[in-house]
């Protein structure tokens, strides 16, 4: 049977990026004009980013056994398949389509009651089967195509073969019917290699669509348990030379959000010239997977503050939280010398992505040992990334800097003392050395990505990938 269809994993890592609701069916219809969208994040990438899992050429052998007209044929076929991916443009769901271009070149022995005869075939097909992707299921329809079908008799043999005269008369009266019945005999084969092309191409890629939904299901549910109470939605489109991906909340009209979409930006969400693969992320995402978190009202002592310097905040950019968090708590649990620092019962922590650089923004009061707890006050501590060369980059601090939340209070000679220590104890720590190419290839068929630009502003983090050259 030909293989003509992708791996499953491309499809649940490509269109999950990172990444469905139901099976192959019919159509969606369209949503529902009561619910807004507001954007949070996207994925958009080249076709050929796609394209490098799905173009591909397939050579079978296989042997024949059917009936063509009153003739039992038998022998061997060859059967070479290019496959390539296309897409067109689709606003409101992304329309893919896979175009497979055939060649069947057969060995052939027809047995007929009169006659026996070899026949060389060369036929061609082209097949197209439509995809469709609207960001929360893949939905196809039958393949269509066309197919052409050439046979050439080589050798006919008579049962009056051999006999002198009647040999030769008999030969030639097998070959003028042979290619008097030739029309007919392509058409039969024409329908036969149809037969078989068409409900086999359509059979793999229905399986590989089931498959990816079900597992789609499964990673918007777990992405869906970062966010608790949002109703999160996604949305597909296209062009003819890429895909998008987009996840965003899904409110009643009429509904205001203080959220900035992606587009809300002089940044292009799409790939330019250089690019691959583009992540656009608003800060709304990582604010939301803050909010959870149990910092507000929180007090840390002077004496924990000054232990901070120790712990390898690193750790948490490698993923080694479970590693840090013991040693953290630790750190937190010194008791007080002087002055404790309480986080803000209301936004104790919050990320900006600003021009150019990702901002974490602390706010705290200082409480005195004796005394009363001062103006709310904000740390604001900027990362920046940089390029370390031989493939790789690093992400460091860049500037620390400590000022009164209330633009009317007087900072205090304790301010002061706040930003001194703060910029002592992290502009020392050391940027964290990190390799640019993400692996892809050996876990889904894709491209390996090689980082190839990150830009921050108005409230988006855009993140660009190529295509690496490791993987060709």
């Amino acid at each position: 049977m030909l293989s003509l269809v992708a791996p499953k994993s491309c499809f649940r890592i490509v269109f999950a990026c990172l990444l469905l609701g139901s099976c192959c069916g019919r159509l969606p219809e369209t949503l529902a004009q009561d619910q807004e969208f507001t954007e949070f994040a996207r994925v958009s990438m080249r076709l050929k980013f796609l394209q490098k899992t799905w173009n591909r050429e397939v050579f079978e052998q296989d042997p024949v056994s059917t009936v063509v007209g009153d003739a039992q044929v038998s022998g061997q076929q060859t059967t070479s398949v290019q496959v390539r991916l296309a897409a067109n443009p689709g606003k409101r769901m992304a329309q893919l389509n896979l175009l497979g271009s055939g060649r069947v070149q057969s060995t052939t022995l027809g047995v007929t009651s009169q006659a026996q005869i070899n026949s060389l075939g060369d036929h061609s097909f082209q097949v197209a089967k439509p995809i469709f992707f609207d960001g929360r299921r893949f939905l196809t329809r039958r393949s269509h195509g066309q197919v052409t079908a050439t046979t050439q008799p080589i050798a006919i043999r008579t049962a009056l073969s051999g006999l002198p005269l009647l040999g030769q008369f008999g030969e030639q009266i097998a070959w003028s019917e042979t290619y008097r019945r030739q029309p007919v005999t392509n058409s039969i084969v024409a329908r036969q290699v149809a037969d078989d092309v068409m409900p086999q191409f359509d059979t793999r890629v229905n399986q590989e669509l089931s498959e990816a939904n079900a597992s789609w299901v499964k990673m918007r549910q777990q992405f869906s348990k970062l966010l608790p109470g949002r109703a999160i939605d996604w949305r597909a489109a296209s062009t003819s030379d890429g895909l998008t991906l987009r996840a965003g909340f899904r409110q009643p009209a009429g509904t205001y959000s203080a959220a900035r979409p992606s587009l809300q930006t002089v940044m292009k969400p799409d790939p330019q010239q250089q690019e691959d693969l583009v992540v656009s992320l608003s800060d709304e995402v990582p604010n939301a997977l803050l909010r959870p978190l149990p910092l507000k009202g929180v007090t840390v002592s002077d004496r924990a503050l000054q232990s901070l310097q120790d712990v390898r905040f690193e750790e948490l950019l490698v993923g080694n939280v479970s590693q840090l968090l013991p040693d953290l708590q630790k750190t937190l649990a010194a008791p007080v010398t002087l002055f404790s620092l309480q986080f803000a019962r209301d936004t104790p922590l919050e990320v900006l992505f600003e021009r150019g650089v990702v901002a974490i923004v602390v706010r705290f009061h200082v409480v005195p040992k004796v005394g009363t707890p001062s103006d709310l006050h904000r740390l604001k501590l900027t990362l920046k990334g940089s390029n370390e060369g031989a493939g790789r980059w690093a992400l460091g601090i860049d500037d620390v800097d400590v000022t009164v939340e209330n633009s009317d209070a007087t900072a205090s000679t304790m301010t002061e003392i706040i930003r001194t220590q703060a910029r002592q104890l992290l502009l020392n720590q050391p940027p964290t050395v990190l390799p640019r190419l993400t692996k892809l290839q050996e876990e889904t068929g894709l491209s390996d990505l090689d980082l190839y630009s990150i830009r921050s502003r108005d409230g988006v983090l855009r993140a660009s990938f190529r295509m690496s050259n490791s993987s060709d």
